[in-house]
């Protein structure tokens, strides 16, 4: 439920409800997760946008396809987590359009600020950055890029973070050549997160016709900080081609990226399908 002016003031109110099931690819566990948020947005003022979400949490991490003992998790987050998370963002808007920008700076600076109700494996903040910007020298040439990053520190008690909560890179969203969420793997190929991110893209984007767009990116990421492991971390790069349709709700795009540092028994790269644009 939405109020566009909540009492009388030039803010937005929402309340909500929620319930839903998240299975990430190449993950050994989903969670379920249902809640209620309210959230108060202000009006876009000299292209700033401020606003202040709290939510609750009924969180349930399960495995998916394997036993407890053969993955490294903490049992205290295989049980049901209650927790409460206030989240403030600031944004700075100046795109010419939301669906297929062109020109303009898209920043946003945010974070999330969780507490667990039952016990203190939620007590963490999450700190979030991310700069977009498009230029088009010429009409039917757009040049794009990103910078995103963001880290994450226990709070109280707490000295560590649950697994469903870290960062995660690669795939469709960020790093693309690699498989979701495996930019970097273990000694047995499972995907790692870690407590800190930096990733980047720069795409050259082609009108080909009225409905037909080409593309081609250089992609980098880097996973830090995982738990429980002592793995240095490199940036990892992938670059590639990419084919969209227009649509009027945003475009469908299918994009092969190769990745530039490919390690002994990885695939060279990979395809991705995509409905929107990665940034």
């Amino acid at each position: 439920m939405t109020d566009p002016n909540l009492f009388g003031t030039p803010f937005q109110g929402n309340l909500g409800a929620f319930w839903e099931q998240i299975e990430e690819f190449n993950q050994p566990f989903g969670t379920e997760v249902t809640g209620a948020s309210l959230s108060v947005k202000s009006k876009t003022f000299h292209h700033f946008t401020f606003g202040i979400k709290s939510q609750y949490e009924f969180r349930n991490l399960y495995l998916r396809g394997v036993d407890a003992s053969d993955v490294q998790l903490d049992p205290e987050i295989l049980d049901y987590r209650n927790l409460v998370v206030t989240s403030p963002i600031l944004q700075y808007d100046t795109r010419d359009s939301f669906i297929r920008p062109k020109q303009g700076l898209l920043s946003s600076i945010g974070c999330d600020i969780s507490k667990g109700l039952k016990d203190t494996v939620d007590d963490f903040t999450r700190y979030r950055f991310d700069a977009r910007y498009f230029w088009s020298p010429l009409a039917p040439v757009t040049f794009a890029w990103v910078g995103r990053t963001g880290w994450m520190a226990p709070f109280g008690t707490n000295d560590a973070i649950p697994v469903d909560q870290l960062f995660y890179l690669g795939g469709t969203d960020d790093v693309r050549g690699f498989d979701e969420n495996t930019l970097l793997i273990d000694a047995n190929g499972e995907a790692l997160g870690g407590r800190r991110f930096f990733s980047g893209s720069m795409e050259t984007r082609f009108d080909l016709t009225e409905h037909y767009e080409m593309a081609v990116f250089l992609d980098s990421g880097r996973i830090m900080d995982t738990e429980g492991t002592d793995m240095e971390t490199d940036f990892r790069y992938s670059a590639g081609l990419g084919l969209r349709y227009i649509t009027p709700i945003g475009p469908i795009g299918i994009l092969y990226g190769w990745k530039l540092d490919p390690k002994p028994g990885e695939a060279a790269g990979r395809f991705h399908f995509s409905v929107g644009y990665t940034f």
